[in-house]
């Protein structure tokens, strides 16, 4: 793994990370490549798609595990694909259970397919559940600052707002909200701006995934 050496090392549920860059493990063409993406990262923590990524859920089939081992990364499952709480706790409680009792995880719960807005008050109650069952939640959840602080107070490890619409590369329409949610947030805090090419001129409140 290469160093990275402009990052400050960071603490998140417990355990002190080098990198502040968090990498996804879908649209690769093939293990190898994602092998050999996230190696040239130099990312610590490796983000992974339950439902559609196999971590041992489906014998017989290539396994992630396999080029990507939770001896050298944090994998972090996430619930990507959810509709329900129902459905992102049980992705979870899978994910634990695949990856012998890990903890930590990325909790999403969608409302719409197109834009991937999340349901916030799916994500509530969710984490609610979550939470009591002893996971480390990261949550990814709309920009509003009150949802924010909630979800925080409610013990979510870090609250992911939304800044921009998956896919336009566009950052936060409401830079005050921004600020007020960094201000008052009880956890850590990363922003998340739509991840291809910005269609728009860059603004002030363009943070590549800066963490408040």
């Amino acid at each position: 793994m290469r160093p990275v050496p402009n990052d400050k090392p960071f603490t998140l549920a417990g355990r002190t990370y080098q990198s502040r860059l968090l990498v996804g493990t879908g649209k690769y063409k093939d293990l190898e490549e994602t092998r050999a993406a996230i190696e040239a990262s130099g990312a610590e923590i490796v983000t992974v798609a339950v439902r559609r990524t196999n971590i041992g859920q489906n014998p017989g089939e290539p396994n992630l595990l396999d080029v990507i081992s939770p001896e050298r990364y944090t994998i972090l499952p996430n619930t990507a694909g959810c509709f329900t709480a129902e459905d992102a706790v049980r992705t979870c409680r899978l994910a634990r259970e695949l990856l012998d009792g890990h903890k930590l995880v990325k909790l999403e719960v969608l409302a719409d397919q197109k834009t991937l807005f999340p349901n916030v008050i799916e994500t509530l109650k969710a984490a609610e559940v979550l939470i009591a069952d002893g996971f480390d939640v990261m949550v990814y959840t709309s920009d509003d600052p009150i949802i924010a602080r909630q979800l925080a107070e409610m013990g979510c490890i870090a609250v992911m707002p939304l800044a921009g619409l998956i896919g336009t590369g566009w950052a936060s329409a409401t830079p005050t909200t921004c600020a007020s949610s960094s201000r008052r947030r009880a956890c850590r805090c990363w922003w998340m701006p739509g991840s291809a090419p910005l269609r728009t001129p860059p603004s002030p409140w363009s943070w590549a995934a800066r963490r408040c």
